[in-house]
């Protein structure tokens, strides 16, 4: 791979299939772990919930893509080439390009060159982004819009031997350093390690394939295993996940558990979520090392990042604070009448920036009316304040009790 010195990530995002389904109410679940005599113990397993949708992958990708880009307050005609991921592409080739055309024309690209990753099953979304950092490392391209989107073809396929399956998109940017980009997450390394002979689906995933890829990892890196912040894996069975991790070297204390039963496996789209949702519960520590990493029969690839996430706050928005009260119900108010998921960061942005229209404006207004009885001028929410500024100034004129 090219130099990758001064390539970023941004901003991951996520989006899950709109329907939450308990894992006892799967189709045939009860059969599912009676044939294979598991013992029904949803907390060992990591058994919580899948997400379903009734969308289809570009769908999917266009949801993901455009929640992205808002987080990263870039314009789509910022966005010079796209690397779409999936597990499974149209079989017929005519399709492939109406796929690429609902995509782009969805995101508003433009006729930007458009890369397919598939061939490496749940760890499509790792191999596009190190695609994607080679373009930019290479200098080939300047920012990089990478989606991973995958669903479920049949029902039954809901169910396997190491996951249960749910629906769902994510993506980031890849690019250049960029300054005061609110979210940034700086390429250290990456590696991968394969067993041809095993990489048909029957096999189980290798700690030795970890191993091998994180001895190239940490010697490319300079740094030890027990330098990293936080192992982020593909959501499969606990057990599984936990003993290959321990066996390949890591501490449990490093390997992020917390998706499996909340999420579930969203296919190659795992890694980013769980990096968006550690970003979004403020466990991300700044400067902070994370390993976004997938297992998969006869294969391992891992890509190493350091975290920057204090660069796109400025000295004036530091100097001005709202309380925390204050904060945390305008942030639930802002993401519940734009219906933002949890996973996005909206403190340092503006309600323009995270995509709201003159409709959502108005309700955004009379909501902050209602619950704090201070009006915000309309000026004041389409103009270049973020909503932890919005938050100090509802603490600014709140009315006082006398």
């Amino acid at each position: 791979m090219d130099d990758t010195t001064g390539v970023v990530l941004r901003a991951p995002r996520y989006v899950l299939g709109e329907t939450e389904v308990d894992h006892t109410d799967i189709k045939g679940f009860a059969d599912f772990i009676d044939e294979r005599q598991m013992m029904p113990d949803a907390d060992m397993w990591g058994w919580g919930a899948v997400h379903t949708t009734a969308l289809d992958t570009a769908a999917l990708a266009v949801e993901a893509g455009r929640r992205t880009l808002r987080a990263a307050g870039v314009e789509p005609s910022g966005v010079d080439a796209l690397v779409l991921c999936s597990t499974t592409f149209p079989a017929e080739v005519e399709a492939h390009g109406e796929l690429i055309a609902s995509v782009l024309g969805g995101l508003g690209l433009g006729p930007v060159p458009v890369t397919g990753v598939t061939l490496n099953r749940c760890a499509n979304m790792l191999s596009g982004l190190r695609v994607a950092a080679g373009m930019v490392a290479s200098g080939r391209h300047r920012t990089v819009l990478v989606i991973t989107a995958d669903r479920v073809a049949a029902e039954s396929e809901r169910l396997t031997d190491f996951a249960l399956f749910s629906d769902g998109a994510a993506s980031c940017l890849i690019s250049r350093r960029v300054a005061g980009a609110p979210e940034s997450y700086e390429w250290v390394a990456d590696a991968s390690s394969q067993d041809p002979a095993a990489l048909g689906r029957g096999n189980e995933i290798s700690a030795d394939l970890a191993r091998a890829a994180n001895e190239q990892l940490f010697a490319e890196a300079g740094i030890g295993i027990e330098a990293i912040d936080g192992l982020l894996h593909n959501n499969i069975f606990l057990p599984v996940v936990t003993m290959k991790e321990v066996q390949a070297g890591f501490a449990q204390s490093q390997l992020d558990t917390s998706n499996i039963a909340r999420v579930g496996h969203c296919f190659a789209a795992d890694p980013l979520i769980n990096l968006a949702d550690q970003r979004s519960a403020g466990t991300i520590r700044d400067g902070g090392l994370y390993l976004l990493a997938s297992s998969v029969s006869g294969l391992r690839m891992c890509v190493l990042l350091r975290a920057h996430i204090h660069e796109g706050v400025t000295e004036v928005q530091k100097s001005v604070e709202a309380s925390p009260a204050t904060l945390e119900n305008l942030r639930a108010t802002v993401r519940k009448v734009m219906q933002l998921p949890e996973s996005e960061e909206v403190d340092t942005r503006t309600p323009r920036q995270l995509g709201a229209g003159s409709l959502q404006t108005v309700a955004l207004q009379f909501r902050i009316l209602q619950e704090t009885s201070v009006n915000v001028e309309m000026s004041e929410l389409v103009g270049d304040l973020s909503i932890a500024d919005i938050a100090a100034l509802i603490d600014e004129r709140r009315p006082t009790a006398t």
